[in-house]
């Protein structure tokens, strides 16, 4: 639902369901996640992060949410937030759904796709709403936003329970949480991912249409050579602003922050 909180519009989903029913699902195939388009640039196979896409087999209020998410009140107040025009949400989930990432696991700095064959549009919106109750600080596992040089994270943000995280999908717009978690081996950090797309051609941090997701090393990191071509577009222009910059000076550099009902 939208309302007003402290004079800045937001949209209230109210995560606590969706987190339990995650938990105790019958049905829900959480698979270890696999690389879309060109091979990575890096071996994610000890990330210990699982997904599930699939609507058929998604619980029932997660499946909610995802329609809410798609509805056009929803789509019409994403796009006055952020000022992307002509938002279409993706009914694929390529990408999308359930994300669960475990004790020790991490997920490496990187920009995400910017085209998706199958619509023919060109992603623009990434949206994360986190579902970890209890979540504590010195577990770490939070979203790091870097800046388009990869000099140095810009922003963190803890994976708190009803957080949601909007930002701009594009060249230069890299995120992960490339530390390795510190939670109780009980204990995942769980999020709903959903992005939102655009047949308009972006006019700024844009080399081409790319399929694959274009990882990026950080001090410590040690990735294997990149396939030339694949998975990864070219490195930014260190003069580009910071990622998401434009979208953070939309909404007054606050973090989208959603409201329990």
């Amino acid at each position: 639902s939208c309302r007003q909180c402290r004079g800045v519009k937001t949209w209230s989903f109210n995560a606590a369901p969706y987190s339990s029913e995650i938990q105790r699902h019958p049905t829900i195939r959480i698979l270890p996640r696999t690389s879309v388009g060109p091979p990575p640039v890096v071996d994610r196979t000890d990330t210990k992060k699982r997904y599930c896409g699939d609507i058929e087999v998604l619980p029932k209020s997660v499946v909610r949410i995802l329609h809410e998410a798609s509805s056009p009140p929803f789509l019409r107040w994403i796009s006055e937030l952020t000022g992307e025009p002509a938002l279409i949400p993706d009914p694929y989930l390529e990408g999308g759904g359930i994300h669960q990432i475990a004790h020790g696991g991490f997920l490496k700095v990187h920009a995400d796709f910017n085209w998706n064959e199958r619509l023919q549009l060109y992603r623009r919106l990434n949206v994360l709403l986190y579902l970890n109750p209890g979540w504590r600080p010195e577990w770490g596992g939070a979203l790091e936003l870097w800046n388009s040089d990869m000099s140095s994270a810009v922003q963190e943000i803890l994976p708190e329970n009803n957080t949601m995280v909007v930002f701009t999908t594009d060249d230069t717009s890299f995120h992960g949480h490339p530390h390795t978690l510190a939670c109780p081996r009980d204990v995942t950090r769980s999020s709903i991912a959903f992005y939102l797309y655009s047949p308009i051609r972006p006019n700024v941090n844009f080399q081409g249409r790319r399929q694959g997701t274009d990882y990026r090393a950080i001090e410590g990191d040690a990735f294997p050579p990149q396939v030339p071509g694949k998975g990864a577009g070219k490195k930014a222009d260190s003069a580009t602003l910071p990622c998401c910059m434009s979208l953070r000076e939309r909404i007054k550099n606050k973090v989208k922050q959603v409201f329990l009902h």
